[in-house]
């Protein structure tokens, strides 16, 4: 197992700097954020994306350090009722896919997204209980005519990549703990699996060693992140 960090919380440092000083304090790999909320301060696509001669001196630089990237992160909402919106979320997943298959790197760490309630909707709604029973058809409609078809295509762009996206199961997102990780995963394909973060669990009262028993059991965490909750 590698120790690595995401570089984003220090986004205000030039990348070499950044490298310097986790190399320094024996961090093994980092993740680099490419777009959506964790920024792309480190690694902006298109500078990066076919561009060989760029990857070759970002690869040598990060083994300058000792260190490797672990993943890729570019955490949206793709299945926003805006479908402007929807859409470039999911761009920048296809992208930070391709671009992880041409940096040799297995992983992409991303959110499920959230959709509206009905096709009407214009604000992305959690659902949380199946009653009424106008929310437990809202869910359905969630998962069925936004979530499974969207990321059906996504799942077989990474798996044209050969690359794993990882799932962070987060309040306010459609896939915020095991069993719905899990739905996505089987309405899908294997690529999809978990980015397990505990502190996500915790606070909402997810017994995190069940829950890690849960997906492990079922080969579906392909990346953890650890942090203070």
């Amino acid at each position: 197992m590698d120790i690595g960090v995401l570089t984003v919380v220090l986004g205000d440092e030039p990348l070499p700097d950044a490298l310097e000083y986790l190399s320094g304090i024996g961090v093994d790999a980092v993740e680099l954020g490419c777009g959506g909320f964790p920024g792309d301060d480190h690694l902006p696509r298109e500078e990066y994306l076919d561009d060989e001669s760029s990857r070759e001196e970002l690869l040598e630089l990060v083994e300058e350090h000792d260190l490797r990237i672990s993943a890729l992160a570019t955490h949206n909402n793709p299945l926003h009722p805006d479908e402007e919106r929807a859409e470039r979320a999911a761009t920048e997943i296809r992208e930070a896919i391709r671009l992880a298959d041409q940096l040799g790197v297995e992983s992409v760490t991303t959110f499920s997204g959230l959709p509206a309630g009905s096709p009407a909707g214009e604000v992305p709604n959690w659902v949380t209980a199946p009653w009424p029973t106008e929310h437990a058809e809202a869910l359905e409609y969630q998962w069925e005519e936004v979530a499974i078809p969207r990321w059906t295509a996504l799942a077989e762009h990474a798996a044209d990549h050969a690359v794993d996206v990882c799932i962070e199961m987060h309040p306010n997102m459609l896939v915020y703990e095991p069993t719905g990780m899990v739905r996505l995963r089987e309405a899908t394909n294997e690529r999809i699996g978990a980015n397990v973060d505990p502190s996500h669990l915790y606070w909402q009262g997810i017994d995190v060693t069940e829950a890690i028993r849960h997906l492990g059991e079922r080969d579906a965490i392909h990346h953890v992140h650890a942090k203070d909750t």
